[in-house]
């Protein structure tokens, strides 16, 4: 997987994002691998929906649109759950507690950008 990070604005917001991209690691995901941290997470593109069947921990989950902005967040989702958006053209997940630690909000313009 592709390594990088997002932004908002021109400010680094989460500095180590795995980008999963390909069919194979869209279906791999977050299972079997070690927990998130502080600072991580998982871009999935495209996606509109995601499911912890098979998790042992819990998630944050951030739905952006098209135009990479924030358009649903699901907090502490638990293990053996689905969370889905509509509008959502890719889903950020992050260690549980990420994103309120990160005071993300709906509408803010998230970028992914390799390096």
């Amino acid at each position: 997987m592709k390594v990088g990070g997002i932004y908002l604005g021109g400010e680094l917001l989460i500095s180590r994002v795995w980008r999963a991209d390909t069919t194979s690691t869209r279906i791999r995901g977050l299972l079997g691998r070690a927990p998130l941290q502080a600072n991580e997470g998982l871009m999935i593109v495209p996606c509109n929906a995601i499911h912890t069947f098979g998790m042992k921990y819990k998630l944050d989950v951030v739905f952006l649109d098209f135009a990479d902005r924030v358009v649903k967040m699901v907090y502490h989702l638990d293990k053996w759950r689905i969370a889905l958006s509509g509008q959502a053209k890719w889903v950020l997940e992050l260690r549980a507690g990420e994103a309120e630690r990160l005071n993300l909000k709906i509408g803010e313009e998230l970028k992914w950008r390799q390096g």
